[in-house]
């Protein structure tokens, strides 16, 4: 038993000395099942991101990755054929539910279960049960009902941690195993209960995918995220030809542009969970499919074929395969329906009639001056640039470029409505308010409400809006506000309630060598017709396009994923490989290179002598010049031109 376990254990990554002191407290026999709430030393579990198993990890070479939501790795239907390595809470005699994981009877040496049974591994008390199904839940989505915080037992709290931190690592967390018992809770505890519950596979599943097949059903009929005949079926899918239900459609929604540090999509692109998923090799893509939905929706043996090509090219990036795709068919143009999914309720466009004059601006959140980087770009005539900004690199890059043609205000806080009445008229209010507090991404986050987050400075932008709305000296006011497209839909929800209009997606890899799609809210002229013409755009460049020259610099990918403030954003795809090649070996961008993918000129935050680390934190937090550019095109008509007075 000793030896088989071992390896099960090794498998999992939980340290072996006190499982196997268990075991030989028990003298070789399985733990009844009672459990005592005294002391032990439990050695803490190191995050895995392989499925817990008794037999050989099925993880299909590079290509798949677990980043659940879910306990079930397989993703397979509560009850029914549960599957090695689902952690569960269990309850055995009188001891209080505890937490466990499903293992294989041979790996512990003892007898195959009774019929509606199974073998658990009890963490903290390192011991296995034999317990019936009725006795089991699932771990995460039952955390809050069985998860008893006044329970004090020191065992039972080291099994719980040791259960989150596997749950986490499953998701995608990668500084789990750094957690304590508290942040552990607090990351648990902060997931909504829709994204713990996983899509499973069921007979009813199979019976209506047969009905299709067998041409008793049409496609069009059935939800293709949750595999349904659904009456309330008023949506295309924007990915793949087929109907979405309500609920499933908000889920693809709310999780399109979700995407971790790795630069990976946390979601499937078909259904919108997470699982154990199959990863695009296309640099630029990297979307994600969960083993449930090509299970279902693809040819038998797809997962395999999909897992024997190197590289894959998935649904989206490649052309139809009918041993492959089955029901998945691209749609055309799927960029532009995943755009519009923003868009409930488009407004007619009204463009008031009224002097040309150069124009006033006030740039919240100014960060290293994008806005009037634009503004300049367009050859647009600026009376006066207004800049509101805290962050000192920020502000010595500003100054160093721009000089005396910004007008720095301090904090956004501190513009009450009387210091905004001394401003005098504005024509043009932009700004994106700190994105890290709602960016889904970010566990962690403190969200819109939070006092003591930077996520409420959102409402002093619509603060300052609706003030200069009502107090401008009769001049109509332009304004455009951006944020990330990873935010949870409750808080675009809120966003879009407070300024009564619907945001744009707009990536800038249709301008530039980068993909990083954000949303814009705003009544610039053409913004929804923006949202469109991007998609449009021919010749667009590619990462060599910026390397530095006579460097034997060679770019690895044509397009660089999102970058963020954190390094690791530099690296691509899910073997975290560097963007460039020089003199044959791997480099990551320079901080001029990056200037440049940007929109931005070489050197410019080349300031105080800041480090590459701090330019990179600089740069990450700004917007993508020609993306502004593209939408604020439409003032070169309405505005004088800086041209125009030199001719």
């Amino acid at each position: 038993m000793k030896k088989n376990l071992t390896v099960v254990l090794k498998r999992a990554k939980i340290n072996l000395v006190p499982c196997l002191t268990a075991i030989g407290r028990a003298s070789g026999t399985p733990c009844s099942g009672k459990m005592k709430n005294e002391p032990s030393d439990v050695a803490k579990v190191p995050s895995t991101n392989h499925e817990f198993s008794g037999k050989p990890c099925t993880t299909m070479g590079r290509k798949a990755r677990t980043i659940t939501t879910s306990s079930n790795p397989k993703a397979l239907k509560w009850g029914s054929n549960v599957p090695l390595g689902l952690l569960v809470w269990g309850k055995v005699s009188s001891s209080p539910w505890w937490p466990g994981i499903v293992v294989n009877h041979e790996d512990c040496g003892v007898n195959p279960p009774a019929v509606s049974s199974v073998w658990v591994f009890w963490f903290g008390d390192y011991r296995v049960s034999e317990v019936p199904l009725s006795r089991l839940q699932p771990f995460a989505e039952s955390f809050v009902k069985f998860f008893d915080k006044n329970n004090k037992g020191v065992r039972l709290k080291n099994g719980v941690l040791e259960a989150i931190k596997i749950h986490a690592a499953r998701s995608g967390e990668t500084d789990s195993e750094l957690w304590n018992f508290s942040d552990a809770v607090s990351w648990i505890s902060s997931i909504p209960l829709h994204m713990l519950k996983s899509k499973h596979i069921s007979s009813s599943d199979s019976f209506v995918i047969e009905k299709v097949k067998g041409k008793k059903l049409k496609l069009e009929n059935i939800c293709l995220c949750c595999v349904r005949e659904k009456s309330n079926l008023n949506h295309e899918h924007p990915f793949f030809e087929g109907r979405v239900c309500d609920q499933c459609f908000e889920e693809i929604k709310d999780t399109a542009f979700v995407i971790g540090d790795d630069n990976v999509y946390y979601h499937c692109v078909v259904c919108a969970q997470r699982g154990e998923v199959l990863i695009c090799d296309n640099p630029s893509c990297k979307k994600v499919y969960c083993n449930t939905c090509i299970e279902v929706l693809c040819p038998k043996k797809a997962r395999e074929r999909i897992a024997e090509m190197n590289p894959w090219l998935c649904f989206l990036c490649s052309g139809y395969d009918k041993q492959l795709n089955g029901f998945l068919k691209k749609r055309e143009n799927f960029s532009a329906h995943v755009a519009k999914m923003y868009i409930e309720h488009p407004k007619p466009e009204i463009i008031p009639k009224f002097e040309r004059h150069p124009l006033r601006v006030l740039s919240l959140f100014d960060g290293i001056g994008t806005g009037l980087c634009v503004l300049k770009k367009l050859k647009l005539k600026v009376e006066v640039y207004y800049a509101s900004e805290i962050e000192d690199d920020a502000i010595n890059v500003t100054t160093m470029n721009h000089g005396s043609d910004v007008i720095h205000l301090g904090k956004v806080e501190d513009l009450t409505n009387a210091e905004l009445a001394k401003l005098g008229p504005i024509d043009l209010l932009i700004g994106g308010s700190p994105c890290n507090e709602l960016s889904g991404v970010n566990h962690a986050r403190k969200g819109i409400y939070d006092a003591t987050g930077t996520g409420v400075l959102f409402f002093d932008f619509f603060r300052i809006l609706q003030f200069l709305k009502t107090n401008n000296d009769g001049r109509h006011l332009f304004w455009l506000f951006e944020n990330v497209t990873s935010m949870p839909k409750d808080y675009r929800k809120v966003i879009t309630r407070f300024f009564e209009c619907d945001p744009i997606v707009v990536d800038a890899k249709y301008f530039s060598a980068q993909n990083r799609s954000r949303f814009f809210w705003g009544n610039i002229p053409s913004l929804r017709k923006a949202q469109e013409s991007a998609m449009d755009i021919e010749n667009c460049p590619e990462l060599n396009s910026v390397l530095t020259k006579n460097c034997s610099r060679k770019a690895v990918v044509k397009k660089v994923c999102t970058i963020t403030t954190n390094p690791n954003s530099l690296r691509q795809g899910k073997e975290a490989s560097m963007p460039v090649l020089m003199n044959g070996k791997g480099d990551t961008l320079w901080a001029t290179e990056m200037e440049e993918l940007f929109g931005f000129p070489r050197h410019y935050t080349d300031a105080g002598n800041l480090q590459p680390s701090r330019r990179l934190r600089l740069l990450g937090k700004s917007w993508s010049i020609p993306v502004l550019c593209h939408i604020l095109k439409p003032l070169t008509m309405l505005y004088p031109s800086t041209e125009a007075e030199i001719a």
